[in-house]
């Protein structure tokens, strides 16, 4: 009896050890399954939606995004957190994120990882041009926008666009740039700046190929660009002055209509 009594207890206390184990381990996996689906919703929400904000035009993007990525971007860039997987999609948000945050040379290091996790994807090798255009390295920018572009099998990403835009205006290959700020504008028509710089590459590419064409085409683009923000008058005055973009347009009087450069003289 004393020795049924004793298996019994020890059977017992095996069941409720057994049964406590499991219940520990299932929480335990319940609770590493979210954290892995939290980080894999932080991924694809930076992946998805981070180069919109690259692009510099948070007024395109709904208020509830804006949120969920300022969020994402925090725990992704947070040095508190373990780093997401070491995969492409992974190395690419975190790259994002980080780029986000304003850590560019471990920004550079997490994209070039991915780049080589995905040597036949674009999108990396443009996410590197802009954050070496954000270090003011434009050789360097314009580098990888090249190498993307060889690799480009899709459509380029309209997140992108605008990026492509400014380095290649930087880089002093306006003709590209024209194309590209083309492009992004037909997503957004209402991007002042945009159009301002669009009219500054038509302009350059006018002065540089003596293309009455691109100069007039330069006019009609400021003239839009003034429409939407007037302030962007005394921009182009003194690009003019500055013997920037509009210089060799200063005496034409479609250009001085619309910035209203005689007015301001006098």
């Amino acid at each position: 009896m004393v020795l049924l009594t004793i298996i019994l207890f020890g059977v017992l206390g095996f069941l409720i050890m057994y049964f406590t184990r499991r219940i520990v381990l299932n929480i335990v996996l319940a609770d590493s399954r979210n954290e892995l689906e939290a980080k894999l919703r932080d991924i694809r929400t930076v992946k998805e939606f981070g180069p919109m904000t690259l692009a510099e035009t948070p007024e395109y993007i709904p208020a509830e995004i804006r949120d969920e990525i300022r969020d994402a971007v925090e725990r992704l860039a947070s040095d508190k957190i373990e780093r997401p997987l070491e995969e492409y999609e992974g190395l690419l948000a975190q790259g994002i994120a980080l780029k986000l945050k304003g850590n560019l040379k471990t920004a550079i290091n997490y994209l070039e990882r991915a780049s080589r996790a995905n040597p036949t994807n674009y999108r990396p090798l443009t996410l590197l041009a802009s954050a070496y255009f954000d270090l003011a390295d434009i050789q360097t920018a314009y580098a990888y926008i090249c190498k993307a572009e060889k690799l480009k099998s899709q459509e380029l990403d309209p997140a992108y666009l605008k990026i492509y835009a400014e380095i290649s205006y930087a880089a002093g290959e306006n003709k590209k740039a024209i194309e590209y700020y083309s492009q992004y504008l037909k997503g957004h028509p209402n991007d002042a700046q945009a159009r301002f710089k669009f009219a500054m590459a038509y302009a350059r590419y006018g002065a540089d190929n003596d293309d009455a064409d691109a100069c007039n085409n330069a006019i009609a683009a400021l003239a839009a660009a003034v429409k939407r923000d007037s302030s962007l008058r005394s921009q182009a005055i003194q690009e003019t002055k500055a013997a920037g973009a509009f210089e060799h347009l200063s005496n034409n009087d479609g250009f001085k209509g619309i910035v209203g450069m005689a007015q301001a003289e006098t």
